[in-house]
């Protein structure tokens, strides 16, 4: 069994860097799927985009093979249909941009979706906060669902960083799933498989980035990992805390970005570039930024994933402690600042 997921894996990984390769030989040649730089961009030259179409295919073709061995379960694969959905109408706007009212009921349409075939699961999770009960559990989902696919696209730009968030998040937590429930490895294959389909990107994306992933990557990832994390541990899954520990860079980043805009009267809903991984790309590089997030991931985050896995009912007190020094690195680089960390040094 290992062997064998061993090389499906590598196949996936194989599919996935191929596909890349034929997504930038075909971009090159159309205007349409060029990234052409701007006051906000983090580029200085054209670069084709939408290659996160071959992480949604490698990911899809693992997906159906691991529903047709019967390792995972069809509410599971209708759930992940919901994935599909996002990454349709965000390939759709890196071709021609959409009005955001479409993307954000298109978002919403897809997790009440994925959440009508986990319903079952929902019962679970929450259970012991009654703060979160029946209709008001379905709306905090949904919630989290929409808020995780929007801020994972937020964060994808710099050359690098999503797909290695992606890589060492899905990478963290496929082996504590498959640690805790060996028994039943589908859903840790499932999440291995989008670290494999993202391994076969990152060369593709790693700074200098020779093709981006576009919306089609990034809201596909983000909407995913925030589905993943709704399963609960009677039915594979990790305990739910796990998932904003392995995400706390990304989630950090985004949600103090968009408060310091509103806050200080900014248009936070348009397009800008004034987050602190931004910033820190400015002084710093892509490279050195991508690499300290994945140096953040692996030396802080997986520690204490691990911790919440064993000790799940600390989960929310360890998550405290998490976020308290991503909060004021966030702040030291001028999360939501126009002029970032030099802002900071003038106060």
């Amino acid at each position: 069994m290992t062997y064998l997921a061993t090389i499906s894996l590598l196949f996936i990984c194989g599919c996935s860097y191929s596909l890349t390769y034929f997504l930038y030989r075909f971009t090159l040649t159309s205007r349409k799927l060029l990234d052409i730089p701007n006051h906000r961009s983090s580029h200085a030259y054209p670069i084709p985009r939408g290659g996160g179409l071959a992480i949604v295919t490698a990911f899809s073709i693992a997906a159906l093979a691991l529903f047709a061995a019967d390792l995972i379960s069809s509410n599971l694969l209708m759930a992940l249909a919901g994935g599909w959905l996002v990454a349709f109408i965000s390939g759709w706007d890196d071709i021609k941009p959409l009005p955001i009212h479409l993307r954000l009921a298109t978002h919403v349409l897809a997790a009440i979706w994925a959440l009508a075939w986990l319903t079952p699961s929902l019962d679970y999770f929450f259970t012991s906060d009654p703060i979160f009960s029946g209709v008001g559990l379905f709306i905090a989902a949904v919630l989290w669902l929409v808020w995780v696919t929007n801020l994972y696209n937020f964060m994808d730009g710099i050359d690098g960083l999503a797909v290695s968030q992606a890589l060492t998040t899905a990478l963290c937590a496929g082996f504590l799933t498959m640690w805790s429930n060996p028994e039943e490895p589908g859903l840790a294959l499932l999440v291995l498989a989008l670290a494999s389909a993202c391994l076969g990107f990152l060369p593709w994306n790693w700074p200098p980035a020779r093709i981006f992933m576009g919306d089609i990557g990034s809201c596909f990832l983000g909407f995913y990992f925030a589905l993943i994390a709704l399963l609960p541990p009677d039915q594979g899954g990790l305990p739910f805390w796990c998932w904003p520990i392995l995400l706390a860079v990304f989630i950090c980043d985004a949600t103090m970005t968009l408060f310091q805009r509103y806050i200080s009267g900014q248009d936070w809903y348009l397009p800008h570039r004034s987050h602190a991984y931004q910033h820190a790309a400015q002084i710093a590089g892509h490279r050195t930024t991508t690499l300290a997030v994945i140096a953040i991931n692996v030396f802080w985050l997986w520690p204490w994933a691990v911790y919440v896995l064993r000790h799940p009912e600390n989960g929310m007190i360890v998550s405290v402690v998490v976020y308290l020094p991503l909060i004021l690195l966030a702040r030291f680089f001028g999360a939501g600042q126009v002029n970032g960390i030099r802002t900071i040094n003038q106060t």
